[in-house]
């Protein structure tokens, strides 16, 4: 499932302000669902939220957006969602940084059952990388076919942890376009990131991934979220 807020955001916000959203969600749930999700034995917390999307523009490092804005979060678990739209809902406002932004609307969307071949576009940009035994980080690069083979393997594990199936029916990444690389700053750590829109074919649990987890990795503090390419329209 899916929360769709539109947003009016009067101050400016730090460039970098994926941390203050994810702590906005972390505020927003109650005890069951944030244990689930701080759970050590799982290695996916399977939520993520997009971008803010609107227009907007930088001034003196920091980013003002003219007019409405809009964020999406999504997650597997239908609990974790609907507890999250109550508590939003409820307060009507998002603590973000040293201001509250008015919640105008909030929705909950469920998302459609897909299966074969589906295009989505990335609304938070897709990192994905291996690191070693000593800390070095190697990223993954889109251009190479090991990019994506990485991509899929990862949503395998996801499959895996959230269905407890061993056999993961076959991923297929059949076009890309529109890549562009993009560096994101995470608290104070840099994440090379890409945004593209993809077209996928596979099962409907896995679109069901796709659509409510992302892709690649660090879904979680808001990397690979994507919607389905038709319904971008805000």
């Amino acid at each position: 499932m899916r929360v769709k807020l539109k947003l009016k955001i009067h101050e400016p916000l730090p460039i970098s302000y994926k941390h203050g959203i994810q702590a906005c969600i972390y505020s927003c749930l109650d005890k069951d669902s944030a244990s689930k999700i701080h759970d050590e034995q799982f290695q996916y917390k399977l939520f993520t939220f997009s971008n803010i999307l609107g227009n907007y523009k930088i001034v003196d490092k920091k980013i003002i957006f003219d007019s409405y804005a809009y964020l999406f979060i999504s997650a597997v678990d239908d609990t974790f969602i609907t507890s999250l739209f109550f508590s939003l809902k409820q307060k009507g406002y998002l603590q973000l940084y040293n201001q509250k932004v008015k919640i105008e609307r909030i929705d909950l969307e469920s998302l459609p059952i897909i299966s074969g071949e589906k295009w989505y576009k990335t609304i938070s940009p897709v990192t994905l990388f291996r690191q070693d035994e000593n800390q070095y980080v190697h990223y993954f690069d889109p251009e190479l076919s090991e990019y994506w083979m990485q991509l899929q393997d990862n949503l395998e594990k996801k499959y895996i942890q959230i269905y407890g199936e061993q056999n993961v029916e076959k991923i297929s990444i059949l076009d890309v376009q529109n890549l562009k690389s993009r560096m994101i700053t995470y608290k104070n750590t840099k994440f090379l990131a890409y945004d593209y829109q993809v077209l996928i074919s596979c099962s409907s649990k896995m679109h069901n991934i796709i659509m409510n987890v992302g892709i690649g990795n660090r879904n979680s503090i808001g990397f690979g979220m994507v919607i389905e390419n038709e319904k971008t329209e805000l």
